[in-house]
């Protein structure tokens, strides 16, 4: 009898843990074709419009348990026939879109860190850019304070090109340091609005070759 009570137990702790934990896994293919004539800049005398077909394949894995929420998100962005099909290595390869903790502290605070998607309101200022095949994420901490009525985010990013052992030039075409707040207030089922303020610093070498960060601001009402 004691050791079908303990049985009973463990089955009942199992079914707890089970529970506790959610775990969604789902694949997304999305082919695209495309035809452009003048897409970017106008065509050229003698030049014609082209067409392809671009391909997003992304592999998602959602993990929760308690208060902490994982993702992460294997990506592969291709142009139909961009290497030989008897080649031994893809072109492109398999990118990291998304790969995230999240820690939830209250119902009201939680705080991400990875590389994540920043997107708000209408992503004028900061969006995912799903729109094109290969998205836009980004490294970076955020905090969170959300409740019924009024949602504020805040964070920021610092990037480096590698782990370095002496300062070196950031050659990616991207900001060397970010940082950001939005502010949302619901007034009512169909009345909100939204502000978003921007700071971003790009790096650049000065007359002395002395690496420095030059700052500009973004900011919008919506």
């Amino acid at each position: 009898m004691k050791k079908l009570k303990l049985i009973l137990i463990l089955i009942v702790g199992l079914s707890f843990e089970i529970q506790a934990q959610e775990l969604d896994v789902n694949l997304q293919i999305r082919p695209r074709f495309e035809y452009r004539n003048g897409y970017k800049q106008l065509l050229q005398e003698g030049q014609k419009g082209t067409s392809q077909i671009s391909q997003r394949s992304r592999l998602n894995f959602n993990y929760k348990q308690d208060d902490l929420i994982l993702k992460l998100t294997f990506q592969n962005t291709r142009t139909w026939g961009d290497v030989a099909p008897a080649i031994v290595a893809d072109k492109n390869g398999v990118a990291v879109f998304e790969a995230w903790a999240q820690y939830n502290f209250t119902e009201k605070w939680s705080a991400r860190m990875g590389r994540q998607v920043l997107s708000y309101d209408n992503q004028r200022i900061l969006g995912e850019m799903d729109w094109a095949q290969q998205g836009q994420s980004h490294d970076a901490l955020t905090v969170s304070f959300h409740d019924e009525t009024q949602k504020l985010d805040f964070g920021g990013a610092y990037n480096s090109t590698a782990e370095n052992v002496v300062q070196t030039p950031y050659t990616v075409a991207n900001y060397k340091a970010m940082q950001y707040a939005w502010y949302h207030n619901q007034f009512n089922e169909k009345l909100g609005a939204s502000f978003l303020l921007l700071n971003t610093g790009y790096e650049y070498a000065n007359a002395d070759a002395k690496l420095l960060v030059d700052y500009k601001q973004t900011f919008g009402l919506i």
